[in-house]
């Protein structure tokens, strides 16, 4: 699956997710990012910054439920599904203050304040994808 992501009709940035391997690429504000599966069934997905050739965070898929752990930055982030149906979700901070919530599965508006914020929802909808992907 593929997302674009945009600033009223601009377009910021984008994700392409390759179904034959365990990695998507994506761009935001001009900086290029890897999300490198690791492990059977991408059960953690490291967040590489293309610019700085570094590991900013990762990503790790709880067994249970439909729930990730994310590491950005140094900062403790909850990824959870919620609704009835699982096809919506939320981004909590390590003081389980509810951040960016999803209105719909696969589109949906949020306000970032800043670029760490840009990249907390493009590693939600990384997330997700990985999810859909998986048939979740």
């Amino acid at each position: 699956m593929n997302y674009s992501l945009y600033t009223g009709d601009k377009p910021i940035g984008e994700i392409k997710d390759n179904s034959h391997n365990k990695s998507a690429k994506g761009s935001l504000l001009g900086h290029n990012f890897v999300f490198e599966g690791e492990g059977l069934f991408r059960r953690k997905i490291n967040i590489i910054s293309l610019k700085q050739k570094e590991i900013l965070g990762s990503i790790r898929f709880k067994l249970l439920g439909y729930s990730a752990e994310m590491n950005l930055l140094g900062k403790y982030f909850l990824w959870k599904s919620r609704g009835i149906m699982k096809n919506k979700w939320e981004i909590r901070n390590g003081r389980q203050e509810i951040l960016f919530q999803s209105q719909k599965r696969k589109e949906g508006r949020a306000t970032a304040n800043t670029e760490e914020d840009l990249l907390l929802i493009f590693s939600a909808l990384i997330i997700q994808n990985s999810l859909i992907k998986a048939g979740l």
